[in-house]
């Protein structure tokens, strides 16, 4: 999935067109260069990473063969030493635990591949549902668009929060996310259809589970019976794991 590249190198990108001087020159790098074909049939031209330093790392993978590990394990090891910081995006964590650069470190990855990740290189401590891990200069994300959660990161962690809120408010994407990688919500699993059409104006369950006391304000109820009433509209099952649901702080 070109996404692995693209949505990293956008958020990149956003703070080269407001920042002075420019912060960030943007290549592709592959281990022999030249095209690289993407799993959509997309392509896109990246250059020899050969000796070069590299300030920022970022390594991804297009599949999880024994035989594709092999050939770039050496890879990252050399150009780990060249460079300020590694990261991964998705399964690319498979190409830095192979290389031993995740040994005794958090790591995470497309939570499909995380238990395999885990069997694997038992060595690493994966941890399944975090967006991405920063263990001291090495960083991994999870799967697909998580590359874009571990780019703003970095951006913050570089040039501060005002560049990290612009390239995200041009990207139109969260600032922090507000769960997990996997999604698997007792919400998400209980819906019946779906709510992306929905007007604006219409508050969906969330946000009346969320800002319920100013809701309540607004209409001369009370917390507790909007929250009644939103759950009188689900499953039975939805109730329970509902109100099962662990406060806040």
């Amino acid at each position: 999935m070109f996404v692995f590249l693209t949505g990293p190198l956008a958020a990149f990108e956003m703070p080269t067109r407001t920042v002075t001087p420019r912060p960030y020159r943007l290549h592709v790098l592959s281990e022999l260069g030249g095209t690289i074909k993407s799993s959509s049939g997309l392509a896109v031209a990246a250059e020899r990473i050969g000796s070069r330093r590299i300030p920022s790392l970022l390594r991804g993978t297009r599949s999880l063969s024994s035989s594709g590990l092999a050939r770039t394990e050496g890879v990252p090891t050399d150009s780990s030493k060249r460079s300020r910081r590694v990261t991964s995006v998705c399964s690319g964590a498979f190409i830095l635990a192979a290389a031993g650069l995740l040994d005794g470190l958090r790591a995470t990855t497309h939570w499909r591949a995380a238990a395999l990740l885990q069997k694997e290189y038992p060595e690493v401590q994966v941890e399944s549902d975090r967006i991405f891990v920063k263990e001291g200069l090495i960083w991994t994300s999870a799967g697909v668009t998580a590359g874009i959660d571990l780019a703003l990161a970095l951006i913050e962690e570089d040039l501060g929060v005002e560049p990290a809120k612009a390239a995200v408010q041009e990207l139109v994407v969260y600032y922090r996310r507000p769960g997990g990688q996997s999604q698997l919500s007792a919400l998400l699993r209980n819906r019946n259809g779906s709510d992306r059409s929905r007007p604006p104006g219409r508050p969906i369950v969330p946000l009346a589970w969320r800002h319920g006391t100013n809701l309540a304000a607004d209409i001369c109820a009370t917390h507790r019976s909007i929250v009644h009433s939103t759950l009188r509209q689900q499953s039975p099952s939805s109730r329970a794991q509902y109100t099962r649901r662990p406060q806040a702080g």
